[in-house]
This record gives C-alpha cells, structure tokens and sequence, in this order.
C-alpha cells in the first residue's frame, strides 16, 4: 500500500462529515459556509490537484482534534479553524465554481431550514 502523506491520513470524507455534523452550531455559519464549499470544489473532478491539496489541508485543520485554540474552549475555540478555512477559501476561490456554491447551499437548508438560510445568508454572492 503507498504512503498517502499525513494529510490523507488525517483527512477523510467520514471525519469532515463526523465532525461538521456534530459541532455546525458551535462552529457558527461562516466556517460551516466555508467548510462546505471548500468540500464541494475538493470533490469536483475538474478541480485541479494543487488546489486539491490546499483544501484537503484546510480541512484536515478542521477536523483534526488538536489545534492552536481547542475547539472546547466556548466562543474562541473555532477561531483558528474559521481562520484556516477562510484562507484556503480566499486561495482557491477562482476555483469554486456555482455547483459547489449551490450544493453548499442545499445541504445549509437540509441542516438549518429554510428559514434560518434566508435569515442568515451563510453564502456568498457569486460576481
């Protein structure tokens, strides 16, 4: 079996879901937002390997139960994620495309409702 390197160790489709599921209220909107779109363009074929990485970086941060600022700790405990997410966010951002932003979109509404989506706006306009 080859090596997959630390990051494909640490990040896998099962721990993102896991951990997301469990922590979206406490996370707050905006990591979830980024969190889920982030995910979308990782899972797009078209999407290119470097930008892969990036994202799978990001998102192995997040999931990984040990970090700057522990998650337990009560309003701070996101802020590292929510930083890490936001960059590689703000990185590969010519790669998110509107299907990513859409299926973010509808898994906001399946976890949130309808009408906390419309209250909130957790995602971006698109230009």
């Amino acid at each position: 079996m080859a090596d997959k390197g630390v990051v494909a160790e640490l990040f896998t489709e099962e721990s993102f879901w896991d951990k997301l599921g469990k922590h979206a209220i406490l996370a707050g909107p905006k990591l979830v937002r980024d969190a889920l779109v982030l995910y979308y363009t990782w899972k797009k074929p078209a999407t290119p390997n470097r930008i892969k990485a990036a994202i799978m970086g990001a998102l192995a941060y997040f999931v990984m139960p040990l970090d700057a600022i522990p998650d337990t700790i009560l309003g701070i405990g996101y802020l590292d994620d929510l930083g890490v997410l936001a960059w590689a966010y703000d990185t590969v951002s010519n790669h998110i495309d509107d299907a990513a932003v859409k299926d973010a979109a509808q898994t906001w509404r399946k976890w949130f409702g309808a009408d906390r989506a419309a209250a909130v706006d957790p995602l971006p306009q698109r230009c």
